[in-house]
């Protein structure tokens, strides 16, 4: 159902030569709060760069080369950003989002583990994590890329199903998220609260090279904004003459009097 807040998650290795195709994805209405790993953003590339219309954007970037993670949802959408609850070292990179659903404090929990990053370590932040939450709210949902496969029986899995199972917390999502030699469910969606989410997802966009789109949805209805007009330019009468024209008069020589580009 379109009035289902919609949930999407998807490691994109690298935003900045795919931004198009997510402000695509976002305006179209497929999704209402997106969450993205492995943006590889750092604060050489301006908040401006990746702004959408029509949604809040919230960035924890790491490196230009490795990490990060960018988080968007829908402006109307009532938000605030908690570092207080998210934690970030060299073993969990996070950005915890609270937000209200007909007056219902829900928190989106974006999580990324780097490979080599220490588990046990990754584990002990994951748990203080949900334990810091869980005080705030019993409605929240971590989504990310966590580099432990969930759908076999190592021992990573086995420590991350020790915090799961601490929390009484459940991956909804059942089958294999990254295509890398060896398909493997390293992508999840965990939640305190399953039967309150809807249809699991799961299936390539072709955005990211290895990692599928994985996506669910509230089980509450909200009134979704209405679409404004869209204005188009009419080229029926253009006159390209008149147009180089008043290109060449403009008094572009001004420019060289100004030092700030902001002025």
């Amino acid at each position: 159902n379109p009035k289902n807040v919609i949930f999407g998650a998807l490691n994109i290795n690298s935003l900045r030569n795919k931004f198009k195709p997510v402000c695509d994805i976002l305006c179209n209405g497929y999704v209402d709060v997106m969450c993205i790993c492995e943006s590889k953003l750092d604060n050489s590339f301006p908040h401006s760069q990746f702004s959408v219309k029509g949604f809040h954007c919230f960035r924890q970037d790491c490196t230009g080369r490795s990490g990060g993670i960018v988080a968007y949802l829908r402006s109307d959408l009532a938000c605030t950003r908690h570092d207080d609850l998210s934690i970030n070292d060299d073993n969990i990179q996070s950005l915890v989002i609270e937000i209200r659903i007909r007056r219902e404090k829900w928190f989106i929990v974006s999580i990324y583990r780097l490979p080599n990053a220490n588990l046990p370590c990754f584990c002990l932040n994951l748990s203080k994590m949900f334990n810091q939450i869980s005080n705030e709210s019993n409605m929240y949902i971590a989504v990310g890329d966590i580099n432990v496969n969930m759908s076999g029986s190592s021992s990573g899995r086995r420590a991350v199903d020790e915090v799961l199972d601490l929390f009484n917390v459940q991956n909804v999502v059942n089958e294999p998220t990254c295509f890398k030699g060896t398909p493997s469910l390293i992508d999840v969606i965990l939640t305190p609260n399953a039967k309150r989410l809807g249809k699991v997802i799961n299936f390539n966009s072709g955005l990211s090279d290895y990692h599928n789109f994985i996506a669910t949805c509230s089980r509450i209805q909200v009134t979704k904004p209405k679409k404004g007009p869209v204005t188009y330019r009419s080229y029926r009468h253009f006159n390209e003459e008149a147009f180089e024209s008043d290109l060449n008069n403009l008094p572009l020589s001004v420019l060289e009097t100004f030092d700030d580009v902001s002025d």
